[in-house]
């Protein structure tokens, strides 16, 4: 069980929500009138009201009562029948349960034309209220009182009814409401039961799960009729006021603990992105692992490397560099990185048989075909192989005649604001690129994991964004030939194994 030191913010709140309407929030006083007396002068309150013609009678009208075996039964009609088995909790003796249906009704907003619309309120118009006014960026639009068909008066409760929003309950202003609310009205017109009590209930467990697990409530919402069956736990009217005082009480002390709670989030985020980001520069600085003398220097490696191209460039499978570069030894220490004797410097595009864009036009997207992916499919370590468009194997064959991204290969964002966020591939299917994607191909694919360390350090960020052109941070571009000169500091292959195994094991403290 949690204790409150464990627990969120929301998570007291909602705990003390439920324990309102179980009446374990404040004592119950034996002087108070039971809340079944309430019950009664609402239904005799209600029954004038079908006479008089201002409410529809229910044909189906509810009526809940404690028996003499201490049992709650329900009436409907002729019918009666035991409904013990069907309470959520136990409520104290001077409490009662009735439907909700039977003394509130709720009505869904309307929804007029974007053309009557007004941005500016006028003479003869009328506040239109929508989920976002409640929030911290409203937008406010105005239409025509003749057109505003479901009005509210401030202190009225709104239920949002759809998607996302679905359980989130408001304090109405004086205006009009859309359709993805609905207002809250009673059956009765004296004050028998207090709104506050009434919207702490809706912002309970009880209330909130019977929305939210509604089927129905993501895309059409919910509306009367979903209700039907909820039961609503009724307090003395007294002991109503109580429980919102103490609520009240609550809340601001509440809200103190969620601006700390808050504050300590941010803190241990930006604290965790702050290790994480010195773990790798010391990962790549060859401080995070103990060099072993027994390992094979990363010149040799970088050896096998050269031959190996040399054969592609013989088979015809890679171009020779015009402008190659040569292999830089680590002797000289006036590198930019301090790194070990063992350890290497060279251009990144001595170890890759390929740096290259994807696909620089916006192609013709098809219904189903080759996946066409691009930078919003590469996070950080992480390749999302979904939510991509398709194109024809006719267009993949003519984008990628001469290279095909594979498993293995490394995907670096060169354009947006996510610039230098990369990836390596980790399924075996064929799919496109588009020019926001840079491609790299290793020689040497082993070595794939230490250099997406590099490419996510500190080190590696300011080589991206040292080469990127653009002012707008979201319009940048990230240019090939640049990543194609990266300076890449190369440990000797066993020690980049004892390196990603390392930065590995520390990152997954941080998940656990």
């Amino acid at each position: 069980m949690k204790t409150i030191k464990n627990l969120t913010a929301d998570e007291i709140r909602k705990s003390i929500l439920q324990l309102a309407i179980q009446g374990k929030l404040v004592k119950q006083d034996p002087n108070d009138e039971p809340a079944s007396e309430l019950v009664k002068r609402i239904y005799e309150e209600k029954q004038r009201l079908i006479k008089e013609g201002k409410i529809k009678k229910d044909k189906n009208e509810s009526y809940i009562y404690k028996g003499d075996d201490n049992c709650y039964y329900e009436k409907i009609g002729k019918e009666v029948r035991n409904i013990n088995d069907e309470l959520p909790f136990a409520i104290p003796d001077s409490w009662t349960w009735v439907r909700h249906n039977s003394i509130f009704e709720i009505f869904g907003g309307s929804q007029p034309p974007k053309s009557k619309f007004s941005k500016i309120p006028k003479d003869g118009y009328i506040r239109l209220y929508q989920i976002r006014d409640y929030g911290p960026n409203p937008d406010p639009i105005y239409i025509q009182i003749k057109d505003a068909h479901k009005i509210t008066k401030k202190g009225d409760i709104l239920l949002a009814r759809y998607g996302a929003s679905v359980g989130k309950v408001f304090w109405a202003d004086n205006g009009a409401y859309n359709v993805a609310m609905a207002k809250v009205e009673k059956l009765y017109e004296s004050n028998f039961i207090d709104f506050n009590y009434m919207y702490a209930f809706y912002k309970s467990p009880l209330y909130q799960l019977l929305v939210k697990n509604n089927s129905r409530s993501a895309q059409a919402g919910f509306n009367k009729n979903d209700l039907s069956e909820l039961l609503l736990p009724i307090p003395p009217f007294e002991e109503q006021k109580r429980i919102v005082k103490k609520i009240q009480g609550f809340e601001p002390l509440i809200q103190q603990y969620e601006k700390r709670e808050k504050l300590l989030s941010n803190l241990e985020t930006s604290f965790e992105e702050k290790l994480k980001a010195s773990i790798l520069q010391y990962a790549i600085e060859g401080k995070l692992v103990k060099q072993d003398p027994n390992d094979e220097p990363a010149s040799v490696l970088l050896e096998r490397i050269k031959a190996e191209k040399e054969k592609l460039i013989s088979e015809g499978k890679v171009k020779r560099d015009k402008n190659d570069s040569a292999i830089w030894q680590s002797d000289d220490k006036n590198y930019y990185l301090n790194i070990p004797k063992t350890w290497s410097v060279i251009p990144l595009k001595n170890i890759c048989s390929l740096i290259t864009c994807g696909y620089a036009s916006t192609p013709q997207y098809e219904n189903n075909g080759i996946p066409f992916i691009s930078a919003k499919n590469v996070k950080p370590y992480r390749f999302i192989f979904k939510n991509f468009n398709y194109i024809s194997k006719e267009l993949f064959n003519k984008i990628h005649k001469n290279y095909v991204p594979e498993y293995g290969d490394i995907l670096l964002t060169r354009v947006g604001a996510g610039i230098g966020e990369a990836c390596i591939i980790d399924i075996k299917q064929e799919f496109g690129i588009y020019v926001s994607l840079t491609l790299i191909k290793l020689i040497a694919k082993e070595t794939n994991e230490y250099l997406l360390l590099i490419l996510q350090s500190p080190y590696g960020k300011t080589l991206s964004k040292s080469n990127t052109y653009g002012t707008d941070a979201s319009q940048g571009n990230l240019n090939v030939d640049k990543v194609r000169k990266f300076i890449i500091p190369l440990p000797p292959l066993s020690e980049q194994t004892r390196i990603v195994n390392k930065v590995k094991s520390l990152f997954e403290l941080f998940s656990s």
